[in-house]
């Protein structure tokens, strides 16, 4: 990639010059939000571990998928506090949702950002494959083409909703909070080296989840299946639902290595921000805006995460 282009620059000092005199951290109504939301999901989560009735599941779902949007999810980027404990602290919102901290790090802050829909380094840009495409690989040889792109993916239009509902289980009972290896592109060595440091932290927290979202529902009338999977598909396809928006409109490039910015095919010419701004969506107002955490602005939040 490319850093320093004319297109770079421009941009730099362009959103540099317009943020003059304005904060890049969170507001005070980003802190009343947070707050909101944090006795929301304390509430809700009293009411389902006391009642384990399945209307007050669902809320608990809508609230965690609220902490991974708006709390977790910036605290993760850093972009909460200039003080480092702030952001470490509400980072730690993914291991009460379910996922884990560290992982949600490797996954996204490590591979996503940097590589956003480039086809081989990019965990989110295949990985409902192969039961859902969100690139044509018909139309031209891919690096990464699957050999028959049919089976499943013929049905896609009708079981998209159910593939995108499994990320809330896929995460939650992932053994990952103890490996802290979210896949082969993390070196072992980083692993050993730094991650490791934290599997009892990561492990507790899991057990942490299972005892307020699982057992004690379970323990107040909720069926086991209500109690093992009703939050997390709540919370997982109402982040899968904005995931999939979020570089899937027509018109993004689902490929930045298909041409650099130069025209040519050389993957080490490609400029890096003009990547960003063709491989992301942003859509909505002020309306989305609030009730995503800000992610509907994807396009800026991955030129300025």
């Amino acid at each position: 990639y490319r850093y320093d282009s004319p297109f770079a620059r421009d941009l730099i000092n362009s959103v540099a010059a317009a943020m003059r005199g304005t904060s890049w951290f969170a507001p005070n109504l980003f802190w009343i939000r947070l707050w909101i939301i944090v006795l929301g999901t304390l509430f809700t989560e009293y009411q389902f571990a006391t009642t384990g009735l399945f209307f007050w599941g669902v809320l608990v779902g809508v609230a965690h998928a609220s902490i991974g949007l708006s709390i977790q999810h910036d605290a993760s980027h850093g972009s909460l506090s200039r003080k480092s404990f702030y952001n470490s602290l509400f980072a730690y919102g993914a291991d009460w949702i379910g996922n884990t901290r560290y992982i949600w790090f490797q996954q996204h802050i490590l591979w996503h950002h940097p590589h956003t829909n480039h086809p081989s380094l990019d965990p989110d840009a295949s990985s409902a494959e192969p039961f859902l495409f969100f690139k044509d690989y018909s139309k031209k040889k891919h690096p990464v083409a699957p050999k028959s792109p049919g089976g499943w993916s013929k049905y896609q239009d009708y079981i998209t909703h159910f593939v995108l509902s499994m990320y809330g289980p896929s995460v939650v009972f992932n053994p990952s909070a103890y490996t802290l290896k979210h896949n082969e592109n993390i070196p072992s060595s980083l692993v050993n080296s730094f991650f490791s440091k934290h599997r009892v932290t990561s492990v507790s927290f899991r057990f942490f989840y299972f005892l307020r979202i699982v057992v004690l529902p379970y323990l107040s009338g909720a069926s086991l299946l209500t109690s093992l999977f009703l939050v997390n598909v709540v919370c997982g396809i109402i982040l899968t639902s904005l995931f999939v928006i979020s570089h899937n409109f027509e018109g993004s490039d689902r490929d930045p290595t298909r041409l650099s910015s130069e025209g040519s095919s050389s993957s080490s010419s490609i400029d890096w921000y003009k990547a960003q701004v063709e491989t992301s969506c942003t859509y909505g107002g002020t309306t989305a805006m609030v009730l995503t955490g800000g992610l509907n602005m994807q396009i800026e939040h991955h030129l300025f995460p």
